[in-house]
């Protein structure tokens, strides 16, 4: 089976507990308005792997990582594909799972068979879709409405995390492609562009494209 992938990163400290390999699978039907990462979308602007293949690069740090996180996108639109994958690290790692989704745990619920399997894979998911007028102060979120709920009893060591929020200064990871886009991973706050934009003005840089993921 094959996946639609936008990006990989790792190490990625800000998208779930512990040092991370992020993966944002490539496509969303669900369009919430304001949406934080619009580029990945489209399913036919991503790039396309086995399973195997992305497999393959976590187990290459599966002993230095701390578990996989899955975005987009909407993964539970791969469901499939991501649950063979979620499969092959349950066998073979002790990483955990964490997952963002624009459906509700509900939705998952009362979706395909493949959404309910790539579901009970899963040891971590914040749920509920994207709704840029709620301010978002809850770790990991980035709208107070989306909840975090831990779904094995690998996942309760977090416990501390499902009712957190922000400090004052978020963590923000910066990375730059081989085409000059400055792709910014993580959940800035809401007034973070203008005064990034601002800044690195002032400073001479004018921006053509700047991705958050």
């Amino acid at each position: 089976m094959r996946l639609y992938i936008g990006r990989i990163c790792y190490p990625v400290t800000n998208l779930g507990p512990g040092k991370r390999f992020v993966l944002w699978v490539q496509g969303c039907s669900r369009r919430c308005p304001g949406c934080m990462s619009p580029e990945l979308l489209v399913p036919d602007r991503g790039l396309q792997y086995s399973v195997r293949e992305v497999f393959t690069e976590i187990q290459k740090i599966a002993l230095v990582c701390g578990g996989v996180t899955i975005s987009g996108g909407e993964p539970f639109e791969q469901a499939g594909p991501l649950a063979e994958l979620c499969s092959l690290i349950k066998n073979f790692t002790n990483l955990d799972i964490m997952i963002y989704s624009g459906y509700t745990i509900n939705e998952i619920m009362a979706g395909t068979y493949d959404m309910n399997l790539l579901l009970s894979k899963t040891d971590i998911i914040v749920d509920g879709s994207y709704r840029r007028e709620l301010s978002g102060r809850k770790l990991w979120r980035g709208s107070d409405n989306q909840n975090l709920y831990l779904l094995t009893p690998h996942a309760q060591k977090y416990r501390q995390y499902v009712n957190a929020e922000y400090s004052a200064n978020r963590q923000l990871l910066f990375q730059m492609t081989s085409d000059g886009q400055i792709v910014i991973i993580g959940i800035p706050a809401r007034d973070f562009f203008m005064k990034f934009n601002s800044s690195v003005e002032k400073r001479g840089i004018k921006l053509k494209r700047a991705e958050w993921v």
